[in-house]
């Protein structure tokens, strides 16, 4: 067998298995939606009437407050740290049921 041949046949072999990953990736991910959107239905979760961007707007303030309290106070201490964002949701389940991916990424 030719070195041309041994590359050539490593290289559909390379191929196959390529394929073979993005297949079981493509299930994998079914498969996980699939589990979402069943547990969503089983756990039958309600937003209640103040989820609304303009309801948790306070809720937010009075965090980003608290966090940039405790960011000052550890970076006194000489605690390098960086604080995440928080953001006011720009979405509302307020008395929807949370039934799907998008509106249990609202929910959390």
């Amino acid at each position: 067998m030719t070195k041309q041949r041994i590359f050539e046949a490593g290289g559909y072999i390379a191929a196959a298995v390529l394929i073979a990953f993005g297949i079981a990736a493509l299930v994998m991910g079914l498969n996980g939606q699939s589990t979402v959107n069943s547990s969503l239905k089983q756990e039958q979760i309600t937003g209640s009437s103040d989820m609304t961007p303009k309801a948790i707007a306070g809720e937010v303030a009075g965090a980003k407050a608290a966090q940039a309290k405790l960011f000052a106070t550890l970076q006194k201490a000489g605690v390098p740290t960086t604080p995440s964002p928080i953001n006011t949701p720009s979405c509302s389940v307020a008395g929807k049921v949370v039934n799907s991916g998008s509106r249990a990424r609202c929910f959390a």
